[in-house]
């Protein structure tokens, strides 16, 4: 299984294509990092296969994202046999802000997660200028009443 060559080509396509993806598959999760509360912000997908794992990791590079991906094996104990799955994650705050700005996912996921990590940054602010930018990112993209990528957050 692979991305089709027609969505590869055309830019718009791309995206889109990327974007019902995203949807179905990726998720915001927020981990630790040097602190007790989770605070650090991880987009990740678990997909299992080889070939749209790469192309993925390809288009996110190409697209001034900084992908990380690798290889799991799960052990099954239904099945009793090991599953190999792929997954890619994206950290921090700078490829969080530009991996929304790009692709907008409809997904409610992303958004519970993001006001999870608005509420601790209000409890604990992080005094770094990319937390700053991203506080500015949720709270412009918060209030902007048309959104309807963030219809599902409400107001901060």
């Amino acid at each position: 299984m692979k991305i089709p060559k027609l969505f590869l080509e055309d830019s718009n396509l791309c995206i889109q294509f990327i974007r019902g993806f995203v949807d179905a598959e990726f998720s915001l999760v927020l981990k630790r990092r040097y602190k007790r509360l989770k605070y650090y912000p991880v987009i990740e997908c678990n997909i299992s296969s080889k070939k749209i794992h790469k192309q993925l990791i390809e288009i996110f590079e190409k697209m001034g994202l900084k992908p990380i991906g690798y290889r799991i094996l799960e052990f099954d104990k239904r099945f009793g046999k090991y599953w190999e799955k792929y997954r890619i994650d994206l950290n921090g705050v700078e490829n969080t802000i530009k991996f929304l700005s790009l692709f907008r996912p409809l997904n409610p996921r992303f958004y519970s997660g993001l006001k999870r990590l608005s509420k601790v940054l209000e409890k604990q602010p992080i005094r770094r200028k990319s937390y700053e930018k991203l506080v500015k990112f949720i709270k412009r993209w918060g209030s902007n009443s048309g959104a309807r990528n963030f219809r599902c957050l409400g107001t901060f």
